[in-house]
């Protein structure tokens, strides 16, 4: 049994069993593989210092615009709006080319799960995925050439006070990594269309073929659909971080908020992320029928979620509103699991939604939702307080503004920001903690050997899960960044 756990073992990123249980085995060493790398992969990331220039360091000689604003030697007039100069090469190599990288391991991650190679085997998975990643830097250079992608012209930076634009300045970049993420699907389509796997392919008599071939070219195999279900679910996972830019956007846009404000945003995003994530789950579990994707996808709107959520309390106004989201978070976490385990809330499932789960099985699902949402919360909460500090102190605050603070007149501060953060993880902690105790006494479920013999099961959710953590959370950093090239 150990040789053939030792053959399927093909490194870090295809791990085996055996090394799997390895991992798993103690808390410190889960916290470092799920939590840990994830997070120091994107520290490293938003930490090397970004090339820029100061927009009003000019070469003399300054040559006239034909404004009327001055001869050939007077140099350009000030103006204070105007944001630094990034260096544009390496956003595209190191900034963007990173964050298509990830992206493209996170979907080959999510085909491995589901047991199938995308890329043409004439081709390999190597040739296939540096392909199209060379493909998406050189669609961004010939936008970026063609001045498409709206960085091109740094006079755009000037905007009215209360509107924001880089956002929608990003939105291009963003669009065309998500058309990346979706090259993969399009050539294992392409693929399956080609070898006619989208119709039955059956030896027919002379009589068969008579009567029947039309009829059988015109049913779609079962195996064919289940795959369509589950490009139905990445194009889910895309929409929920679109929607979450959206948010983000519509939230910062219009700052300050009260806290009846602020509760009414959370309470919106959670009732768009938990939508999305009940119909992708019920895809992934009546139509697609695997566990190991229903584990990853939840996992996925789980960050995704949360993501959106930490980087607000970046505009946390007083200790108050710290205290509000406390409050929600772990009323929500001790309150909903224990009671939606119970069996009279499984029954009222049954009732309504025809739910084909028996008790046993359904417990077990809601314990590892459980487990997912812990986990998504450990790796969102450590790694935003690590880039807040990395950012705010860092080399790169000048192209992450949203955690300057150097207004000393706006109640937004770093100092409220990272404590309220260590004060609101800690009580979502002890809250997750006494909801796991319940759910044992109470019906002996064990959240954390649920979520962890998913793991043993499936090996390949361990380095799913790193990736899709990692892709989430650049997705986020991203977001935030203000670029204006030269």
């Amino acid at each position: 049994m150990d040789e053939e756990e030792d053959e399927d073992d093909r490194g870090f990123l295809r791990p085996g069993k055996k090394r799997v249980e390895k991992w798993m085995g103690t808390w410190w060493r889960r916290w470092a593989v799920l939590v840990g790398a994830p997070c120091l992969l994107i520290w490293i990331w938003c930490s090397v210092p970004f090339p820029v220039q100061d927009p009003y360091n000019e070469e003399p000689p300054w040559l006239d615009d034909g404004s009327g604003g001055g001869g050939n030697n007077d140099p350009p007039k000030v103006e204070p709006v105007l944001p630094v100069d990034a260096n544009f090469y390496f956003f595209l190599v190191c900034y963007y080319g990173f964050y298509v990288a990830v992206a493209l391991v996170f979907v080959t991650k999510l085909f491995d799960l589901y047991r199938l190679n995308w890329w043409p085997s004439t081709l390999g998975g190597g040739a296939s995925y540096a392909f199209f990643w060379v493909l998406s830097l050189s669609v961004g250079f010939a936008l970026h050439h063609f001045n498409l992608d709206g960085f091109g012209d740094r006079t755009q930076s000037r905007r009215p006070e209360g509107q924001v634009w880089d956002w929608q300045r990003k939105t291009i970049w963003v669009l065309l990594a998500f058309g990346t993420m979706t090259l993969p699907a399009l050539a294992c389509f392409a693929k399956l269309r080609a070898d006619r796997r989208n119709s039955y392919r059956r030896s027919l008599t002379p009589a068969q073929k008579t009567f029947l071939e039309r009829q059988l070219a015109q049913r779609m195999p079962r195996s064919y659909r289940r795959f369509l279900w589950f490009l139905g679910v990445q194009a889910l996972a895309l929409v929920a971080l679109i929607i979450g830019q959206g948010f983000a956007a519509v939230y910062l846009s219009t700052l300050p908020h009260n806290n009846l404000e602020g509760l009414f945003y959370v309470w919106s995003w959670i009732a768009t992320v938990n939508l999305l994530n009940a119909v992708s789950g019920w895809i992934l579990l009546r139509k697609v029928r695997s566990q190991a994707l229903l584990f990853i996808f939840r996992f996925y709107f789980f960050l995704v979620y949360h993501v959106f959520y930490r980087n607000l309390f970046a505009r946390l106004r007083s200790p108050d509103q710290a205290a509000y989201i406390t409050l929600l978070s772990s009323s929500v976490v001790i309150v909903w699991y224990p009671v939606s385990m119970s069996k009279t809330f499984w029954r009222l499932l049954r009732w309504g939604t025809g739910l084909e789960l028996d008790w046993p099985e359904y417990a077990a699902s809601k314990g590892e939702e459980l487990y997912l949402r812990n986990l998504s919360e450990a790796v969102t909460m450590i790694a935003f307080i690590g880039w807040l500090t990395i950012l705010h102190l860092g080399p790169n605050r000048a192209i992450y503004p949203f955690f300057l603070f150097d207004n000393r007149f706006d109640p937004y501060t770093y100092r409220l920001t990272l404590t309220a953060s260590l004060v609101i993880y800690a009580a979502e902690l002890v809250s997750s903690w006494l909801a796991r105790i319940v759910c044992w006494v109470a019906y002996g479920v064990d959240v954390t050997n649920l979520g962890l013999n998913q793991f043993r099961e499936h090996p390949e959710l361990v380095v799913a899960c790193v990736f899709t953590s990692c892709h989430v959370l650049s997705d986020m950093l991203l977001f935030l960044v203000k670029l204006n090239f030269r």
